[in-house]
């Protein structure tokens, strides 16, 4: 909420400040005018509308505490207010689905209906979106944006009175976001049509379902589980949801999320449960369930709606296709198919493990393949584009470097056991100073928090607690000792002087530009933003508001009237829940640690009103899904070379309207780079939904691909079982197909493939030799073959998976084949059937080709191996060519010139690099295609189990190819693809889904 002319500074600091009960009426009643029917659209009628409304409500602005010098300020500030809610600019979802079956424009039908029998269609919806712009100053852009967003995701189930349905799709919106929000929202709307059963999968740890167990409660239900008193939508219509039954309760000490006590109740509109992610909480579930009055099996008519939070961590089945699926996923599949009325919407920030990891053809999987939305966040959300693209211009990240100093051992990793190193003093310094400046700014009692992430190990993060619980306490000694000379002081002197008023500015005018690209007029942004990123204070002014924060941190009562409901609600729970007494209330943590092992929890809830600020160091519970509220400081040494764990551990990505100039994040130079890297994905992922949409594809057909760099990984290797590797180029591109499966009518079509390559040469050429060449070889060759041939064969030709070229590498290169010699830059192939004489024991006969007849001496590997997985044999490790081959097909004058370049003959064991063959044949492609005889796999690998063997009548076909590199670099390169892009490739042109 916008704080205007909170302060005005005087010798001694004199706060005239908006109090915040008028604020909170002052917004309620704009709500209330926002939501008639006159669009407020101009500068002047937001003037006007900011007028009358404090005209209006003068008496009661008085007796609720507001100066008679401060009506101007408050005109001013409903303005402001009312600007944030009316301008915040918030792009439109996009959609892909294959919705043919479903029912269309449902949603409509049924407000129509309700409308027919005189009831308010989505009333407890409307009620939620007036909820959230009351009581959490959300713009009314971004509410109705809520709005059409889960209307759109409803409009793609099926309506719960359908016989019989089955939907899987998937919301992909950025990093604290505000998925839950949504969430809780399509849970209301989905009840009001008639879902009766929701469950929700709330994060694979316990503190994160407790949280989503809280949020539900509050954005749902409308009742405390710990002590039902009314929170959240319950509190603020004076009533709970009595019409909704939760079965699960939230737990502050255990939280295990496995607590099933409660019957189904029939009598209500709904039941909802809220359960970890975990194998045995789920079978716990699927016990649950069978217990309940609505259970027959294979028969159950309760329409459910299943709510994947995360639904890229441990949903994604991790075991091949035809085996046992990883313990989660099987468990989730499981519980859908005891419900023949079932919808499974799963939500994520990070979907590369979806879309690499689950086969779209597999319809039993969790593939999301009825629908994908992908949503926009608002204007004014901070997400990985702010923070750490590479061409951003917000000064939030600042690097860690110490190692030149010698302060980290020989693994870069800081012994705690002798304190935290200099650059964790100065975040912390960093925290202190930007909690003095809230506070200047009159966020008194609003949560203000630092996330310390430096190890996922529950040791590190113990020392690493009481070391800097060490350091505050040294820093409390030097306050005390009013010795404003020290060190200390000049330390933060230097970041409030050469930082926090550097960048502020910086974000003042970024703001300001955004701003104004949202409808604000130059003026009005500029007052705004001058009050809301205030740093005009005095140093004096701002040493007096450390010291003061640090106070609050122990004592976080102590700004709260002695008799305020807060203070009464915040007191009594403590003493309930912990057994604190009065003098332990005034002296609690200022370090959190929070892990499973440790009984530090947040909850926000609990502070709401009195401010929660504390330094909170984690790891993994707070690397994904949670929510570090009021965070401003930020310090991360733990960076992955998986994308999706970088972005994830990113919680100070979010929305931080009241100290956005003031967030830091401090950040190893690795982790920069891989934030960077991660960066950039997120953004070609999101453009290539949007293109997709265009296009009207639908999930299956999704295309992505990603460049890989160094090491970096999209997701954990166990999650991208199904992406493509391919090259950028294939330039100087060199590979073989050796890898086969005993399918006749496949082995056959290669086999015709190359008879076809065969007649187009002669077609085209007489000029071939039949040679004797080298040792045992007799080739059959020929010379400058058109490209088109090639490319013809290839597109032809079946490739076998556990091939070294894959079939998505067949695709591409015979674009890149067909691209250079339509620019002449290919010159054409050398073709050549490898002959093998000596010691062949069968040949392939390939008669009447143009008249001429050819038998091919079939070729035998010594070292043969079976892949049942992939139900293939890899031929001496999927290679077809010996090196020795490679002088095949050349001229004596160009073998005259290889051996003279690199001093090797032909014969001779060693054999020259392929490049320089290529070299020498000056701009041309070679193709190598062999004959493996079946008889030889046949026997190497007999009583294989699961090896039936090949029929000895039909020769594999196998070949190796090689391309020139021109003049340009061979780039090492690759791109991973998902396992559906052939088929979306196959179906429409390139272009139309990918540039």
């Amino acid at each position: 909420m916008t704080v205007l002319f909170t302060h005005i500074i005087k010798k001694e600091v004199d706060f005239m400040g908006i109090p915040e009960m008028v604020q909170d009426h002052m917004s309620r009643i704009l709500n209330l005018y926002l939501s008639g029917e006159k669009n407020y659209k101009t500068i002047e009628e937001l003037e006007g509308l900011a007028k009358e409304v404090v005209s209006e409500q003068r008496p009661l602005l008085k007796r609720l505490g507001l100066k008679e010098e401060q009506f101007s300020e408050a005109e001013l500030y409903l303005l402001d207010l009312t600007m944030e809610r009316t301008k915040v600019f918030v792009p439109n979802s996009v959609l892909l689905s294959s919705n043919e079956n479903r029912p269309k424009k449902w949603v409509r039908r049924f407000i129509q209906q309700q409308l027919k029998q005189g009831k308010k269609p989505f009333e407890i919806v409307m009620e939620y979106l007036a909820f959230l712009e009351d009581t959490k100053s959300f713009p009314k852009t971004v509410t109705s944006q809520l709005k059409d967003n889960t209307f759109r995701i409803l409009e793609q189930l099926y309506p719960p009175e359908t016989p019989s349905f089955s939907v899987k799709g998937m919301v992909v919106s950025p990093v604290q976001s505000g998925k839950t929000t949504q969430m809780a929202a399509l849970v209301q709307a989905a009840i009001e049509t008639g879902y009766k059963l929701v469950i929700v999968l709330g994060g694979t740890n316990s503190s994160l379902r407790n949280q989503t167990q809280i949020r539900f409660e509050q954005d749902v239900h409308g009742r405390s589980s710990e002590n039902n008193e009314l929170i959240g939508i319950g509190a603020y219509a004076g009533k709970f949801r009595d019409d909704i039954e939760f079965i699960t309760f939230t737990d502050q000490e255990k939280a295990q999320g496995d607590s099933l006590h409660k019957a189904y109740d029939p009598t209500k509109k709904a039941n909802v449960i809220i359960i970890k992610k975990n194998a045995s909480v789920l079978r716990k579930l699927r016990r649950w369930l069978q217990k309940q009055s609505f259970w027959k099996e294979g028969n159950c008519e309760v329409p459910v709606l299943v709510i994947d939070d995360e639904i890229d961590t441990f949903s994604v089945n991790n075991k091949e296709i035809g085996k046992t699926p990883s313990a989660v996923n099987y468990e989730i599949r499981t519980v859908l198919s005891m419900f023949n009325r079932h919808a499974y919407v799963g939500f994520t920030a990070t979907a590369y493990s979806i879309i690499y990891g689950i086969p779209p053809e597999d319809e039993t999987d969790l593939f999301p393949r009825d629908f994908i939305i992908y949503i926009h966040p608002p204007g004014n959300y901070l997400g990985p584009y702010q923070f750490l693209r590479r061409d951003s211009c917000y000064p939030f990240v600042e690097k860690i470097d110490e190692r030149g100093d010698g302060l980290l051992d020989e693994d870069e990793k800081w012994d705690y056991e002798e304190g935290i190193p200099p650059s964790m003093k100065e975040g912390i310094r960093y925290y202190l100073l930007t909690g003095g400046i809230c506070r200047l700014r009159g966020l008194i009692n609003k949560h203000h928090t630092m996330l310390i992430h430096v190890s996922s190990k529950v040791d590190p993060q113990e020392k690493i607690k009481l070391r800097v619980q060490e350091y505050l306490d040294e820093i409390k000694t030097i306050i005390k000792t009013e010795d404003f000379n020290h060190l200390f002081w000049e330390q933060l002197y230097q970041l409030w002087a050469k930082d926090i008023k550097v960048n502020s500015s910086k974000v003042y005018e970024l703001e300001k530009k955004r701003l104004m690209e949202e409808g604000w007029s130059s003026g009005r942004a500029s007052a705004h933003l001058k009050e809301k990123f205030c740093i005009d204070f005095s140093w004096k002014d701002v040493q007096e508001a450390v010291i003061n924060f640090i106070e609050d941190m122990r004592n976080p009562l102590r700004n709260l009237p002695v008799n305020s409901p807060e203070r009464e609600r915040f007191a009594n729970y403590m003493k309930r829940q912990f057994g604190l007494n009065d003098l332990e209330l005034e002296n609690l943590p200022e370090v959190l640690e929070i892990n499973a092992q440790s009984p530090d929890r947040l909850n926000y809830e609990l502070y709401k009103g009195v401010g929660l600020k504390a330094i909170v160091v984690g790891g993994n519970i707070l690397s994904r899904g949670f929510t570090v509220e009021g965070l401003c400081c930020s310090y991360y040494t733990r960076p992955s070379f998986q994308y999706d764990t970088n972005l994830q551990a990113g919680r100070w990505f979010g929305y931080h309207d009241q100290h956005k100039d003031l967030i830091k994040v401090y950040l190893i130079e690795d982790a920069i780079e891989l934030f960077h890297a991660a960066t950039e994905t997120l953004y070609e992922l999101e453009k290539q939904f949007e293109k997709m949409a265009k296009f009207k594809r639908t999930p299956s057909q999704f295309f992505f691909r990603v460049q890989k760099v160094k090491k970096h990984r999209l997701t954990s290797p166990q999650r991208m079982r199904y992406a493509l590797e391919s090259n950028e180029t294939f330039n100087g591109y060199s590979s073989d197909i050796a890898a086969f499966a005993p399918n006749d009518e496949i082995l056959k079509s290669n086999h015709f493939a190359t008879e076809r390559l065969l007649r187009n040469i002669i077609s085209d050429c007489d000029d071939f030799q039949t040679i004797t060449s080298i040792h045992n070889l007799k080739e059959i060759s020929f010379r400058n073959v058109s490209y088109k041939h090639i490319v013809e064969f290839l597109n032809d030709y079946y490739v076998f998976e556990g091939s070294r070229i894959k079939e998505i590498d067949k695709y591409f290169l015979t674009q890149h084949i067909e691209n250079k010699g339509e620019k002449g830059e290919l010159l054409g192939f050398d073709v050549i059937f490898v002959n093998i004489q000596r010691g062949a024991k069968r040949t392939l006969s390939l008669n009447n080709i143009n008249g001429l007849d050819f038998e091919v001496g079939l070729a035998e590997r010594s070292e043969n191996q079976w892949v049942p997985a992939k139900n293939t044999v890899k031929v001496s490790l999927g290679r077809a060519i010996s090196n020795q081959h490679q002088w095949l097909g050349l001229t004596d004058e160009e073998i005259d010139r290889i051996k003279e370049e690199s001093g090797i003959a032909k014969g001779s064991p060693k054999v020259p690099k392929e490049e320089l063959f290529l070299k020498h044949r000056r701009g041309c492609g070679r193709l190598f295609i062999y004959a493996f005889n079946p008889e030889t796999i046949n026997d190497a690998l007999e009583g294989k189990e699961g090896f039936e063997g090949f029929n000895e009548e039909i020769i594999p076909i196998g070949l190796h190819i090689a391309l020139p590199s021109g003049n340009e670099v061979r780039p090492n390169n690759k791109f991973w693809y998902q396992i559906g892009v052939l088929k979306a490739l196959k179906s429409t042109l390139e272009g139309d889904v990918q540039e």
